[in-house]
């Protein structure tokens, strides 16, 4: 189901959440009912490590708008949105695909 959200190859996934496990970043574990069912879960290193991940992208964000005027970086920020609407578009529109052709092939 992640491979699928992420647009990926489910082995893809697995060798990134390996690393993941590996780094202590995350835990995975596996439902008592139904071993396909895997959970995954920030340990307190992985979110310490996203909060970090997530000042870096700020920070540099804002060291790039401070080469334009106020005006230009209130516009980048407003473009940035536009990508991420794009985006969420484009992945809905993926899923919903996805879902007909699976219909489809019922």
């Amino acid at each position: 189901m992640l491979a699928r959200k992420l647009e990926v190859s489910a082995p893809s996934v697995t060798a990134v959440v390996d690393g993941l496990v590996n780094r202590g970043l995350i835990t995975r574990s596996h439902s008592e009912l139904d071993r396909r069912k895997v959970s995954l879960e920030l340990t307190d290193e992985g979110r310490a490590v996203l909060v970090a991940a997530d000042e870096s992208v700020t920070d540099r964000l804002m060291h790039v708008a401070g080469f334009v005027d106020e005006e230009q970086a209130l516009k980048l920020i407003d473009d940035l949105s536009l990508w991420a609407a794009a985006l969420d578009t484009r992945r809905v529109a993926r899923l919903v695909q996805r879902a007909r052709k699976e219909a489809q092939d019922l």
